[in-house]
């Protein structure tokens, strides 16, 4: 289980360095009626939740925005607008009241990124209760979310969902099947838009079968048993198994001839033979295949949602404004429709350290990510006289730092090289993770190997020790045993060729830790003899260097034990000759070793299993192969993240006392309100 930041050490790292405050500021405990109840935080269907509650919801209502709307005859009443059965949100700590747009900036200039965690209409839920360990709920009930309902049938090959009955897209249309079906069928199965179909719709031997039942009740079989398939939905978006067809049909070839989309194509730079990238434009799917970018096209009118808060404009590059959405599912436990703030106002801003002067000014109302652990003590001592609370949360990245490799690179010399075990272990024990420890997150976090947390039910003693000691020695003596004997200035070590032993770390920022704990990598390496080059790549070409594989190692981030994170429970993304193999069913790539073979088996168990026991076993056990073979390396785990929030931001000061996850914060937004009038 995570442990609590502890106080004595946050006050004494704030009142360390110049500008430390002369008064401190304590945070106001917590209030409120729900937060010990046992519902709070969790999203039940209204039936479920009037039975469990013992209260009735007779009566719906909603913002006065929206009220105004529907007295000039421009929206229907709340009560029509609301499917059959709303979803209900118990609040964290008590229910809110309406009004206020949240203000926040954001250190990258696409839209689904930050931005989508606040803006989430999720397939399935699963919130963590209250007090319950970390690692707990993840094994818990599933909750729901756009679907009302899910079965499956024994061998967890077919599964049969059911759409919330009366639900709206935000233009007021009707979900139904045929929005499930135009997605399946006429997007994801049309080569012209999604090329490779994503790992869920091809497991087993063939792509998923669809099969519509109602209008609101479809069925998906796979031509194998897929048992992590409902755990794996949990967190999905909408558009993962709808979209809105009424409104996208008309950018399809399939409906709408190409000559009467001729002048819409020409305005967005596309010709008839490019009309597969026009329609992800059209479609939300612009900046890559399962991106979502929703917006206005012009002439044409706003991309229909199932989000809280609707896209209204993009006033500049980076920037955007949203506003409630009259047709949102969600309703608190009075009949209140949700969110309770009327909008969101999203400011891209071009390095952190004006998003961190934005935060002492009191000019954004929530931030947590890009928000340097390093920066804590100044945001702390600032924390009485600015408009902000500032707490520590544990970073959803169980681990801001690893260094995945890449054990079958495009060199020749140094492909044998990276695939010796003792040249891994050589890397692993020559950094020196206390001193990353203290350098990168202020002696926060635990030194350790990529490993499952304690309380996941896939970890195991010793896992995070494997190979993690700080141990030069040993480190030299791996490498001298492979033959890599030092140059004539005992400087750098030289490879088979009798060149310099040289291996390149490509990253780019996805996580702050990344750039420093890259530099400090390539010194620890240079100790033993291993001359590195560091080098920051935009995105575009990080990923495209991947697909080369022409990447040797990589500076990211882990979770320690999630079972639907493909890429590294029993992954080797880095290594893609092996993933076009296992992608490929052989045909293409090259053949991994024994070990590597019995890894993907082993991830077989995992997603196809019913059994939740023999899915941990399986989990537990692809973990005890890394810490033996280690393709990825870890360094520190159990490091927070600040969270900066508005003292008038109120069903959210919870979160530091049940040690939630930033993103789990933020991924109940909707139930956010301000305390006082602006």
């Amino acid at each position: 289980m995570r442990q609590h930041l502890p106080h004595l050490l946050i006050m004494l790292l704030v009142s360390c360095g110049p500008g430390a405050p002369t008064e401190t500021l304590e945070r106001p405990i917590p209030t409120g009626k729900y937060i010990d109840d046992p519902m709070s935080g969790r999203s039940y269907n209204l039936s479920d939740f009037e039975q469990q509650s013992g209260t009735t919801i007779s009566s719906f209502s909603d913002a006065p925005l929206l009220a105004d709307r529907v007295r000039e005859g421009l929206l229907p009443s709340v009560s029509e607008r609301l499917p059959e059965n709303p979803l209900v949100m118990v609040p964290w700590e008590k229910l809110g009241r309406y009004g206020g747009d949240l203000r926040y900036t954001e250190f990258t200039i696409g839209y689904d990124h930050y931005l989508r965690h606040l803006n989430e209409a999720q397939l399935l839920e699963q919130r963590p209760e209250p007090g319950v360990a970390i690692y707990k709920w993840m094994e818990g009930s599933v909750q729901p979310g756009i679907l009302e309902s899910w079965s499956q049938n024994e061998d967890a090959s077919s599964f049969t969902l059911r759409i919330r009955s009366g639900l709206k897209w935000s233009d007021g249309i009707p979900v139904t099947t045929e929005d499930v079906r135009y997605r399946v069928e006429d997007v994801l199965f049309n080569a012209d838009v999604v090329p490779i179909l994503p790992q869920w719709a091809r497991w087993g031997d063939k792509p998923v079968q669809l099969h519509i039942l109602d209008s609101h009740t479809f069925e998906l079989k796979f031509s194998k048993s897929y048992g992590l398939f409902i755990p794996q939905m949990i967190g999905w978006r909408w558009h993962e198994l709808m979209l809105p067809a009424h409104y996208l049909k008309r950018f399809h070839k399939d409906y709408t001839a190409i000559a009467d989309m001729k002048s819409l194509m020409e305005r967005y730079g596309y010709t008839e033979s490019d009309w597969g990238r026009f329609y992800l434009t059209m479609g939300g799917l612009g900046q890559a295949a399962g991106g979502f970018v929703p917006g206005k096209i012009p002439d044409i009118g706003a991309y229909p949602t199932l989000d809280p808060w609707l896209h209204v404009t993009q006033p500049n590059p980076g920037d955007y404004v949203l506003e409630r959405n009259p047709y949102f599912y969600k309703i608190d436990p009075e009949g209140q429709q949700l969110p309770y703030l009327d909008g969101l106002r999203r400011t891209f801003v071009s390095d952190l350290q004006v998003q961190n002067l934005k935060i002492l000014s009191g000019e954004t109302d929530l931030q947590f990510q890009f928000v340097r652990l390093s920066d804590f003590p100044l945001f702390k001592r600032n924390e009485a006289k600015s408009n902000y609370w500032v707490v520590p949360l544990p970073a959803w990245q169980d681990y801001m730092l690893i260094f995945p490799l890449n054990l079958r690179p495009d060199d020749p010399v140094l492909r044998p090289i990276m695939a010796d075990l003792r040249f891994r272990r050589a890397l692993s024990l020559a950094l020196n993770r206390n001193e990353i420890r203290e350098a990168l997150f202020l002696g926060f976090g635990r030194p350790a190997q990529l490993a499952p947390l304690p309380g996941s039910p896939w970890y195991e003693d010793g896992f995070d020790r494997a190979n993690a000691d700080y141990d030069t020695t040993l480190a030299n003596q791996l490498l001298d045993e492979m033959g890599l004997p030092w140059d004539s200035e005992h400087r750098y070590r030289i490879q088979p060729d009798g060149k310099t032993l040289t291996i390149r770390i490509d990253y780019y920022d996805v996580t702050p830790p990344a750039g420093p704990g890259a530099e400090m990598a390539a010194t620890f390496w240079e100790d033993v003899g291993i001359r590195t080059r560091v080098q920051q790549v935009d995105g575009a070409r990080y990923w495209q260097l991947r697909g080369a594989n022409q990447n040797q190692v990589t500076a990211w981030w882990a979770n320690g034990a999630v079972p639907n994170d493909f890429t590294f429970v029993g992954g080797f993304s880095m290594t893609y000759p092996w993933q076009q193999w296992h992608d490929t069913q052989g045909a293409n790539g090259q053949t991994p070793p024994e070990w590597a073979q019995s890894i993907y088996a082993l991830r077989d168990t995992l997603y196809s299993t019913p059994s939740e026991t023999k899915r941990n076993q399986a989990g537990t056990e692809i973990f005890r192969k890394n810490a033996q073979y280690l393709w990825n390396i870890g360094t520190v785990a159990d490091v927070p993240v600040p969270f900066v929030y508005s003292k008038r931001l109120s069903n959210i000061g919870v979160a530091e006392q049940r040690n939630h996850y930033p993103i789990t914060v933020a991924e109940a937004a909707e139930q956010w309100f301000f305390e006082i009038d602006e």
